[in-house]
């Protein structure tokens, strides 16, 4: 979507990317629009639907991939200052295993896409900013593709006005992902 592309450009100021990049991004946008303006068929008005799914990974899924791999949990803080260590096992209050997992790092994130890609023959990944607009934060937030520095030891959530560190987990934002196609 060029015209969302380059709004978000305008809106990612705050990101603080230096000029010549922002330039860049400026220049692949409009090559971006003209292409999709060439191939853009007959009677078509610009307002295609998506082929991808955004899909919420529950606590089950999650811990299947978990005990496949033998991933560590992430460090998601404690319960209250002398609480106990939260993960993605026990994040603290009553998760149902249906429900959304949550105190996961984007790592965490990335992995399971590439575990269930592989599985499944498909591709999964993480959601763009845009892709995660369209759709709600509800029930939990999720990790995104954009960055929040350059090393991405930062990432951006959707919901979220601030990037969090990608390294840990968060009781309010779990894993998110597009399945294209």
């Amino acid at each position: 979507d060029p015209e969302g592309a380059r709004k978000f450009l305008v809106d990612s100021r705050w990101l603080g990317l230096d000029p010549a990049r922002t330039k860049a991004l400026q220049v692949k946008l409009e090559r971006l629009h003209a292409d999709a303006t060439a191939s853009m068929p007959a009677g078509n008005n610009g307002s295609a639907t998506s082929q991808n799914d955004v899909l919420t990974v529950s606590r089950m899924e999650y811990a299947r991939f978990a005990g496949q791999t033998g991933r560590v949990a992430a460090d998601c803080g404690r319960n209250g200052v002398f609480g106990a260590r939260r993960s993605w096992i026990a994040p603290g209050g009553q998760r149902p295993d249906n429900g959304p997992v949550v105190c996961v790092s984007a790592d965490d994130a990335n992995a399971y896409a590439s575990w269930l890609g592989a599985r499944e023959r498909r591709r999964y990944r993480l959601p763009s900013a845009g892709e995660a607009k369209a759709q709600s934060t509800s029930p939990v937030a999720g990790w995104l593709t954009l960055c929040g520095n350059s090393s991405c030891s930062k990432r951006m959530v959707s919901g979220k006005p601030k990037p969090l560190d990608a390294n840990r987990g968060y009781n309010d934002v779990g894993i998110r992902l597009v399945r294209e196609g």
